[in-house]
């Protein structure tokens, strides 16, 4: 019996046709064969509009046609560091000890790596600022201090003091005047007022534009600064309200202090941080705000408490899309400071949250 192999014409016509075509795309038409494949290659490093056609989703593109695609310098997000402080009041006490121990005394155990690097570093100021000594009289609510004791805030790195407080027209308009302007000259922003704090804004230069808004809750109606809030807003600045309300000593919000947060979220404000009770209050996230009641003392002479001897850094890192707010607490013993995280639960149990660190997504929403 004869066996013929019929694969063995298969094998040479398979050949053959290879051979042809090889031939034809390489030598021939290379133009005709690659050109819809060099014209797609082309677009996915250039700047001109690519083919519309479904197999281009999704192919990168580049600004520049001698770039990699993988060598693109990715563009950090915008952002801006703020931190703010309780309550600070260089008079009595504070005063007597900083006359006896220098000006700088109060920061002398104070982490100064704390405040570096931040756009802006915020406290509220209680008290006045006289060029005459004056001695408070022993249970005279009436706090008083000398220009030079000042400027230590400034070296300690405070760019911004608040004057929308009751103690800042504790001697009169143009004693507070004088103030204003002595903060002024040693390097400090003031902001808010006892009377009018719509009148004195203050705007932070940074990747995220912040303007600060003062309010003192005793002097001041809480639609006195709902019109300023809105401009704010609508300039499209991070609007940040710094009142000066609530009960002293305690360290639950008010019901009049809820019904506020309220009227300026509504208004448009994106951050809210309060002052005044002397300790610290519980935090909490309206209609997408995060509204911090009180971050308790700073610098203060109260020493009949544990609890005003304690306060809080709120270190706030805007963004577009977040707000990242990291807790420091605070010790204050014979009038100075510094950062004491043997108090971190007692910090955090006093805020209700659940950690130090506390992220917020910006996705702020109308009170229904």
């Amino acid at each position: 019996m004869k066996i013929v192999n019929k694969g063995r014409g298969a094998y040479f016509f398979v050949a053959v046709f290879g051979i042809t075509l090889f031939f034809v795309m390489f030598f021939i038409a290379p133009n005709t064969v690659f050109a819809p494949w060099e014209e797609t290659a082309q677009w996915a490093v250039s700047t001109d509009t690519p083919p519309h056609s479904i197999s281009d989703i999704g192919k990168p593109t580049s600004p520049d046609a001698d770039t990699l695609v993988d060598d693109i310098p990715l563009t950090e997000p915008e952002s801006s560091r703020v931190l703010f402080v309780g309550d600070i009041m260089l008079a009595r006490a504070v005063e007597w000890s900083i006359k006896e121990e220098g000006a700088g005394y109060p920061f002398l155990l104070w982490d100064a790596g704390l405040f570096a690097d931040a756009d802006a570093v915020i406290g509220n100021f209680e008290g006045t600022i006289r060029d005459a000594e004056h001695i408070e009289q022993t249970n005279v609510m009436a706090f008083d201090t000398l220009p030079e004791y000042v400027t230590p805030l400034a070296g300690a790195g405070f760019t911004h003091l608040s004057l929308a407080n009751n103690h800042a027209d504790d001697f009169g308009q143009a004693t507070t005047d004088f103030m204003r302007s002595t903060i002024t000259d040693v390097g400090i922003t003031p902001f808010g007022d006892p009377f009018v704090s719509e009148s004195f804004i203050a705007r932070i230069d940074g990747g995220i534009p912040v303007s600060l808004v003062g309010f003192h809750a005793f002097n001041e109606e809480t639609a006195s600064i709902v019109e300023t809030i809105r401009t704010e807003d609508a300039a499209g600045n991070f609007v940040i309200v710094y009142p000066h309300w609530g009960v002293e000593y305690n360290h639950e919000p008010s019901i009049s202090q809820t019904a506020a947060a309220q009227i300026w979220i509504d208004a448009g404000a994106d951050l809210i941080i309060g002052a005044h009770p002397h300790v610290v209050q519980s935090a909490e996230i309206i209609y997408g705000v995060p509204v911090i009641y009180s971050l308790g003392n700073f610098l203060f002479d109260q020493d009949f408490s544990r609890a005003t001897q304690i306060g809080a850094v709120a270190d706030v890192t805007l963004s577009s899309s977040e707000i990242l707010i990291t807790f420091s607490p605070v010790s204050i013993l014979h009038r100075q400071m510094f950062v004491d995280h043997e108090l971190d639960e007692t910090l955090r149990s006093w805020l209700g949250i659940d950690s130090l660190t506390w992220t917020i997504y910006r996705q702020k929403t109308q009170t229904p």
